[in-house]
């Protein structure tokens, strides 16, 4: 591999471009100074410049020479934790924009279930945890979505999207809802909102207990769900409330047929958000 290749993207599209020892110290002046300080791209930069041990693994970076016809200069080279480190900034910067697509909150961009506290917690939100994690690895989500009713500040919208995100990332299309925007969606006369979610593989609906069932929106909500049972999609739902309590807002045939549909998982515990609970 040519040693300059892990260094710069910048002359690599350049095949005209010597390779002299001007050259590279122009690429990493450039890199320290257009990249945010303590990024990556200025640490591998800087330890290419300068030498020195690797922050991260303690390995020492050393002085090589290059001198060919086309290639003439000295660098530091050492470990592969800053490339890797880019790597995985390029790949979370793709998946940012999966996941801006599904319009998932920004605060929730971030959201794993390995991510959740697992000692300040109680002994049933653990095993919910736990429970959903099953349903991740044994691969339940390829057949089912996942409804999560509880208490308050549960992190039930955290593991919901968690789910969400895992779903996108194998390949699957989908749209997160506040109950309020639903709302308003199927009480719009302007667009078929039952059509506009044949476009989704994935309807999340957050905080599902805020919705107002009256029974126009019973009827179009009806209607999404059975569209959706009737395709095999997925529907993940959060709310503040009980399955029973549930079945008299939403009704009993549509509630029916999200039990087919999705897993059923309940959540009870305190409020995380007074504890900090979610890192």
């Amino acid at each position: 591999m040519n040693k300059l290749s892990s260094i710069s993207s910048e002359l690599k599209k350049d095949k005209s471009l010597l390779m002299t020892q001007k050259n590279i110290e122009t690429v990493l002046k450039n890199t320290i100074k257009n990249y945010p300080a303590g990024s990556p791209e200025v640490m591998k930069a800087k330890l290419s410049k300068e030498g020195g041990k690797c922050p991260d693994c303690g390995k020492a970076w050393e002085k090589i020479k290059i001198n060919t016809l086309f290639q003439n200069y000295s660098i530091y080279e050492g470990c592969q934790c800053w490339d890797k480190k880019i790597e995985q900034k390029k790949i979370n910067t793709e998946h940012a924009h999966i996941f801006e697509r599904a319009l998932i909150p920004g605060r929730f961009l971030n959201a794993k279930i390995a991510n959740m506290d697992r000692v300040n917690i109680t002994p049933e939100t653990k095993k919910t945890i736990e429970r959903i994690e099953a349903y991740i690895k044994q691969k339940e989500w390829v057949e089912k979505g996942i409804c999560i009713f509880g208490s308050v500040g549960t992190g039930k919208t955290h593991m919901a999207i968690a789910v969400m995100k895992y779903m996108l990332l194998k390949g699957l299309t989908g749209i997160f809802f506040t109950a309020g925007t639903l709302n308003a969606k199927m009480l719009s006369k302007e667009h078929d909102f039952i059509i506009q979610s044949d476009y989704y593989d994935i309807i999340m609906i957050d905080d599902i207990d805020k919705i107002k069932f009256t029974e126009y929106v019973k009827t179009k909500f009806f209607e999404m769900v059975n569209n959706f049972y009737n395709q095999q999609k997925k529907i993940i739902i959060t709310g503040n409330i009980k399955p029973e309590e549930f079945i008299s807002r939403a009704g009993a045939a549509t509630v029916s047929r999200l039990r087919e549909l999705c897993l059923f998982v309940p959540i009870s515990g305190k409020d995380y958000r007074a504890k900090g609970g979610i890192k």
